[in-house]
């Protein structure tokens, strides 16, 4: 099944960035009820969307200098 890897990774990442925004907007009120690490989890979603988007983006690039692989049927 092809799957565009690089829009699902970056669609969570925008996800994690709204997250991340809205954590912030609220901070005293989710202190006040004791959930003020949720801006924390949302920073690490963001920061490791980027690194999966970075990841994503390396596997999608032809591998040039690798050789084709061999066509075992020629043994």
């Amino acid at each position: 099944m092809e799957t565009d890897d690089v829009r699902i990774v970056a669609i969570g990442t925008a996800l994690w960035l709204v997250a991340l925004i809205a954590t912030l907007v609220f901070h005293d009120r989710l202190a006040d009820n004791d959930n003020g690490d949720w801006v924390w989890i949302a920073l690490a979603g963001s920061f490791l969307g980027f690194v999966g988007l970075r990841h994503v983006r390396r596997r999608q690039r032809p591998r040039a200098a690798a050789p084709p692989p061999a066509d075992e049927s020629d043994a």
